[in-house]
């Protein structure tokens, strides 16, 4: 199941559960990340946050967010995994990318310029959609 950002309701649209490869992620409710980054100073950098979703694996250490952000190429689907001791290997960051935004969408990594680098958690890595405006596809 991939997940959706619904534009008439402003929400993103995804599951209870979320399931990668062997693991489970329970759905965090009552975590609304608009306010966290309201209150960093990056937020002035980037693009605002419409909508959040939070999983966790506390067993594994694991969190994935998932954000709806309005950015100047129009709405993006952000994903991210965060590991408490480790980074997350491809095949995870692989089954994050089938699980968030399905097997015929395409999503990137970026590696930004070192003024706009931001590492909140060493063990993190993220995920875009691609815009529509890009038209790669």
């Amino acid at each position: 199941m991939s997940i959706k950002y619904d534009e008439g309701k402003r929400r993103l649209r995804g599951p209870a559960r979320l399931r990668l490869q062997d693991q489970v992620f329970v759905r965090a409710l009552g975590l609304d990340l608009r306010k966290v980054y309201e209150r960093m100073t990056i937020t002035g950098k980037g693009n605002q946050i419409l909508d959040s979703l939070v999983f966790e694996n506390l067993a594994e250490g694991i969190m994935i967010i998932i954000t709806a952000d309005d950015s100047q190429h129009g709405i993006m689907l952000h994903a991210s995994i965060s590991l408490a001791t480790r980074n997350p290997t491809w095949e995870e960051i692989k089954a994050l990318k089938e699980a968030v935004y399905g097997n015929d969408a395409d999503a990137m990594m970026v590696l930004p310029a070192a003024a706009d680098y931001v590492n909140l958690q060493e063990h993190t890595f993220h995920l875009w959609s691609m815009p529509a405006a890009w038209k790669i596809r």
